[in-house]
């Protein structure tokens, strides 16, 4: 959220979050691929 929503550099987001900056970039990137995946998936019929 740091980095998409607020738009802080990897490098201040690690600065917040006690991270180095790789650190932010892979989480952030992971995060939104896992968000990107839950988006295109259907919601299950019930």
């Amino acid at each position: 959220m740091l980095r998409v929503v607020i738009g802080l550099d990897a490098k201040t987001a690690g600065l917040v979050l006690g991270k180095g900056p790789g650190a932010v970039r892979t989480a952030a990137y992971r995060g939104l691929r896992t968000l990107a995946r839950k988006i295109r998936t259907p919601p299950p019929s019930w």
